[in-house]
C-alpha cells in the first residue's frame, strides 16, 4: 500500500565516482578513428557559442578597464525640456542623444559632437550640465566652460542627480534664439536678426532661465523653454519682446492651456514665481532686474496671468444655505502657483476600511475560529486586480471561517486633503460607505489598523486631539514602516452601536466589549455592554447573560476573565471591582476586551482538582499566541491524559495534533513532558503549562504589526 511504501527505508548504495571503459579498435582504421575531430564539423553550435562567450568576456573586461576613464553623457535640447509638465523634477528630464566620452576630453569636443548631430555651429550654442547646489539644495543646470574637461563636472560622491555606481552626465545643449525650437533650423522671427554667439557665454553677465507657464483654469504647468538675457534686464522683458506669447501659442492650439483673454501685449497683468523647490514657491518682482531677484543660470520661473480666479467650486465647510456644515470637506481654491503647490502637497490617497463592531479578535493574525492549520495555501490566496497580483492576507481567510455573525470589512479608495480636520475626514468616510446620518459620524472611530487587531487607541479619542485636529497630524502619528515605495495612507473605521453616545455621555456608563467563547475556545459572538464606573464584575456578568444567545452554545453559569498578551491575566470573582480590570483605562475596547465563557466545569470540579491555564506557544519564536484554555487537572494526572483532553476540547485533527508538545514552563527554563509523566511532578510556584506547536499564521510579513516586534512610532 502507499502507506507501507512511505514507511519503508529507501535502499542506499555507495556512489560510484570513477568508471573505466575498455575499447578495442581495428588496426587498419586506428589512425582514422583516433584522429582529432574538427569541432566545426562535429558541433558547430558549440563552437559558435564558445566564441561568442569569449567575445563577451573580452568586451566586459575591456569595459571594466575603461569605466574609470570614460563617462556616459545624456544630451538633450530645449525641445526636450518642453515635453516636461508640472513642477521641476530632475529625474524626469528626457534626453535625445546618448554618448560615451573620455573623462579627460574637453567640453568643446562634446560641443563638436552636438554640432555634428544637430547641424548647428558650435559658436551658436552653449552647454549646461545638471548639477547639485549645496546652498540652497537644488538640482539645476549650470554652465559648462568650453576650456574645462568632463572630469571637472563629475561629482566625487553620490548626489541626488548622480549615482557613482552608474555615472553619467545630463547635458543641455542650448542654441541661439532664432533657430526653430523643434527642427533646429534657422528661422528668425525678425528681419536682419543674426544668431547669438553663445560660444562666448559669460555666466557673470548672462543668465539662462527655465521658463514655465501655469494655467489657472486647467491647473496645468507647461514648459515654454529656456530664455537667456543679460542679468541686468528686467524679468518682464521676456513678456515685452513677445517670447512668452510666441511659445504659448502652440500649447493654446493643442488645447493644453486655456486661451488668454482678449487683451494683447501689455494689456495683461503677469505674475512671476520662482520654483525654489516643489514645496517652496516664491513670488518675484517682474519689474526688477534678474540679478536683483537673486536668479542664476538654471533657475526655474513660472509665469501666470494675475487676477485669475479658480473657476472650480470651492467650499470652506459651509452648507449651501449658509449654515455650518462641518462634515462637508472643503475644497481649496487654486488661484496661483503657490496654491497649486499647496494643493499637490496636501493631496493624499487614503484607503479606508469599515469594520463591523462584532468582528472577532485578531491578534498577530490569529483568530479563535477552531482552525489550527493555515486555512488556505499561499498559492491560492492570489487574485488579479487591475492587471496586478493582489495577495490576500491570511487574517481575512481566517475571519471568514469564524462562527461570529459579523459583516466582512469593506474597503474604499478616497482622495483627501491633509488640511481637513477630523470632522471632514469622518464625514468623507461616512459618505463613501453610504452613511448620511449625523449620528453615524459621531459614533465613528478611526484607527491606523483594524480595531480588533491593534493595541493603539482610536485616533479621534486621543485627549490631545479635538475636532480641529487635521489629517496631517494623524499622518504624523502613523506607525513608521520603512518602505521605499510611496504608499497611500490607511484608515480603519468602526461604527459604534447607535446607543453608545447616549449611554456614555448622558448616563456616564463605562463601555466594555465582552467576547463569548464556547467550550472549544472559539469566539462565537461579541457585544458592547455598559456598566457603572464603580460597578462590580457581577454587573458585567448580568450584562453578558442578557445578550447570551442560544446559538452560542454557552450554558450554565458564566465567568469573566481577562487575557493579556495571549496569557491569562486574571479570572475575576463576581465581587471584584471593574476598576481593577486592565481594560478599564483603555479606549480601544475592541482590542482590550473581556472574555466570557461557561463556568460549568469549575462547579463540578472534584476535590483536590484545580483550574489551570494552558497557553499556546510558538515553536519558532517561543512567544505566546491565541487564546489560552482553562482545564481542571487532578494531582498526579499524567501528561498524556491532559494532552488528550486538550485535543478533545480544542477539536484538533490527529494530523495536526501529532506535532504538538506539552511543556512545563518555569523561571529556569522549559521541560517537555512525556505522556507517562505527571504534570505536577515538579512543585514550583511559577510553573505553567503550554502547548508548543507551529503558529498557523506566523508574523513573517513586515507589513503586519506584531506586538512582540513593534516598529518605531513617531508622534507629533
Amino acid at each position: 500500500s502507499p502507506w507501507e511504501l512511505r514507511q519503508q527505508t529507501p535502499q542506499v548504495r555507495q556512489r560510484i565516482h570513477n568508471a573505466y571503459m575498455l575499447v578495442y579498435i581495428r588496426q587498419d582504421v586506428a589512425a582514422q578513428v583516433l584522429a582529432p575531430p574538427d569541432p566545426r564539423v562535429t558541433n558547430l553550435r558549440m563552437v559558435e557559442r564558445c566564441d561568442r562567450e569569449v567575445r563577451l568576456a573580452e568586451q566586459r573586461r575591456r569595459e571594466k578597464m575603461e569605466q574609470p576613464l570614460r563617462i556616459k553623457v545624456k544630451l538633450l535640447f530645449e525641445r526636450s525640456l518642453c515635453k516636461m509638465t508640472g513642477f521641476w523634477d530632475h529625474t524626469e528630464v528626457p534626453h535625445e542623444q546618448y554618448l560615451k566620452m573620455n573623462r579627460d576630453q574637453p567640453v568643446h569636443e562634446l560641443a563638436s559632437e552636438a554640432e555634428a548631430f544637430i547641424k548647428v555651429s558650435a559658436t551658436n550654442m552653449a552647454l549646461f550640465v545638471l548639477s547639485y547646489r549645496n546652498n540652497p539644495r537644488q538640482v539645476r543646470f549650470a554652465f559648462m566652460n568650453s576650456t574645462t574637461t568632463l572630469r571637472n563636472h563629475i561629482p566625487q560622491f553620490n548626489q541626488p542627480h548622480f549615482d557613482t555606481s552608474d555615472p553619467y552626465l545630463v547635458v543641455l545643449c542650448m542654441v541661439s534664439r532664432g533657430y526653430d525650437l523643434h527642427a533646429l533650423k534657422w528661422r528668425p522671427t525678425k528681419e536682419n536678426h543674426t544668431a547669438d554667439e553663445l560660444g562666448r557665454w559669460d555666466d557673470a553677465h548672462v543668465t539662462l532661465l527655465v521658463v514655465k507657464y501655469f494655467c489657472v483654469r486647467t491647473r496645468k504647468i507647461v514648459t515654454l523653454g529656456c530664455y537667456y538675457a543679460p542679468n541686468t534686464e528686467k524679468l518682464i522683458s521676456m513678456i515685452n519682446d513677445g517670447w512668452v506669447m510666441e511659445r504659448l501659442r502652440g500649447y493654446v492650439q493643442k488645447g493644453e492651456v486655456a486661451p488668454l483673454p482678449a487683451e494683447e501685449g501689455d494689456g495683461h497683468a503677469w505674475e512671476c514665481w520662482e520654483e525654489f523647490s516643489e514645496h517652496d514657491i516664491q513670488q518675484r518682482n517682474t519689474k526688477t532686474a534678474v540679478n536683483n531677484e537673486q536668479l542664476w543660470s538654471g533657475d526655474v520661473v513660472i509665469w501666470q496671468l494675475a487676477g485669475q480666479a479658480d473657476a472650480r467650486e470651492t467650499r470652506e465647510g459651509l452648507s449651501p444655505n449658509g449654515g455650518d456644515n462641518s462634515e462637508v470637506p472643503p475644497t481649496f481654491a487654486v488661484n496661483n502657483v503657490q496654491d497649486l503647490a499647496a494643493y499637490i502637497l496636501n493631496s493624499i490617497d487614503v484607503v479606508a476600511t469599515l469594520h463591523d463592531a462584532r468582528q472577532p479578535l485578531c491578534i498577530d493574525g490569529m483568530v479563535s475560529n477552531g482552525v489550527w492549520a493555515p486555512p488556505r495555501p499561499t498559492s491560492a490566496t492570489k487574485d488579479k486586480k487591475d492587471g496586478q497580483a493582489v495577495e490576500e492576507r491570511p487574517e481575512d481567510a481566517a475571519l471568514s471561517l469564524c462562527r461570529t455573525n459579523h459583516r466582512p470589512p469593506q474597503v474604499r479608495e478616497l482622495k483627501m486633503d491633509l488640511r481637513w480636520n477630523l470632522s471632514h475626514v469622518k464625514g468623507a468616510v461616512c459618505r463613501a460607505f453610504g452613511h448620511k446620518r449625523a449620528d453615524v459620524q459621531e459614533n465613528l472611530w478611526l484607527f491606523h489598523a483594524a480595531p480588533s487587531s491593534t493595541y493603539e487607541e482610536p485616533l479621534n479619542m486621543h485627549p490631545a486631539r479635538n475636532e480641529s485636529t487635521t489629517l496631517k497630524e494623524l499622518q504624523r502619528s502613523t506607525t513608521f514602516l520603512s518602505n521605499p515605495a510611496k504608499q497611500p495612507m490607511t484608515l480603519h473605521a468602526l461604527e459604534l452601536p447607535s446607543d453608545s453616545a447616549q449611554e456614555v455621555g448622558d448616563r456616564g456608563l463605562l463601555p466594555l466589549c465582552v467576547r463569548y467563547y464556547d467550550d472549544a475556545v472559539r469566539e462565537v459572538g461579541s457585544q458592547v455592554i455598559y456598566v457603572p464606573h464603580s460597578g462590580l464584575v457581577s454587573d458585567v456578568l448580568a450584562g453578558a447573560r442578557k445578550y447570551n444567545r442560544p446559538e452560542y452554545g454557552i450554558t450554565g453559569p458564566l465567568r469573566v476573565l481577562e487575557v493579556v498578551e495571549s496569557r491569562l491575566h486574571k479570572l475575576f470573582a463576581p465581587d471584584a471591582m471593574v476598576r481593577s480590570m486592565v481594560c478599564f483605562s483603555k479606549s480601544n475596547i475592541f482590542y482590550h476586551c473581556l472574555r466570557v465563557e461557561s463556568d460549568a466545569d469549575a462547579e463540578s470540579m472534584p476535590d483536590g482538582h484545580k483550574l489551570i491555564e494552558i497557553f499556546h506557544c510558538d515553536r519558532q519564536s517561543q512567544q505566546a499566541f491565541a487564546q489560552p484554555l482553562l482545564l481542571t487537572a487532578g494531582p498526579g494526572e499524567k501528561s498524556g491524559s491532559i494532552k488528550a483532553r486538550c485535543k478533545a476540547k480544542l477539536q484538533v485533527p490527529d494530523a495536526e495534533f501529532k506535532s504538538w508538545r506539552l511543556v512545563r514552563c518555569t523561571r529556569l527554563g522549559k521541560t517537555h513532558l512525556k505522556d507517562d509523566e505527571a504534570w505536577d511532578a515538579e512543585v514550583t510556584v511559577d510553573a505553567r503549562l503550554c502547548l508548543e506547536h507551529v503558529h498557523p499564521n506566523p508574523t513573517n510579513n513586515l507589513a503586519r504589526q506584531s506586538r512582540y516586534n513593534k516598529p518605531l512610532t513617531i508622534k507629533a
